[in-house]
């Protein structure tokens, strides 16, 4: 229970999409000892979208957190709110990460950016030469890449 808070993350993932009353708890959970807590922290505030603004702050902070699924949900979270020029700088960091399952998660909001990830056309190309065991970091930015050219 202690490695694995099963019933912490649970009820954090429980409070996405239930409405803006749950923004206090929301911001509370970003500074949780659990990674998955703050994951889920960061996935209900992207669900409210522009109610979740006042949070803004703190998830430009969880930018930097030691999890890069935090920090990519947060990312998430602050495009949720209108304020995407913060995570670019992230998500082209996130793309030179060792885990493909990261590298895939940072393209996928990079996709959702549109042209605005544009100033990351350089990284992803040189994503394509790092190891991927399953490929589908690869094919996600050679489709980017063609978007974006």
């Amino acid at each position: 229970p202690n490695e694995y808070p099963q019933e912490r993350i649970l009820a954090a993932a429980d409070l996405t999409g239930r409405g803006p009353q749950e923004l206090p708890k929301l911001i509370d959970l970003l500074a949780d000892d659990d990674a998955a807590v703050r994951y889920w922290a960061c996935v209900g505030l992207e669900v409210l979208g522009l109610q979740a603004k006042s949070a803004q702050p703190l998830l430009v902070d969880a930018l930097k957190d030691p999890s890069p699924n935090v920090q990519i949900a947060a990312a998430d979270a602050l495009v949720s709110i209108g304020s995407s020029a913060d995570v670019i700088p992230l998500l082209k960091e996130s793309l030179k990460h060792p885990s493909e399952w990261v590298r895939l998660r940072a393209l996928n909001l990079l996709d959702e950016l549109g042209e605005k990830a544009a100033p990351a056309l350089p990284e992803i190309e040189a994503g394509l030469k790092l190891k991927s065991r399953f490929g589908y970091d690869h094919r996600a930015m050679t489709q980017l890449i063609e978007k974006l050219r």
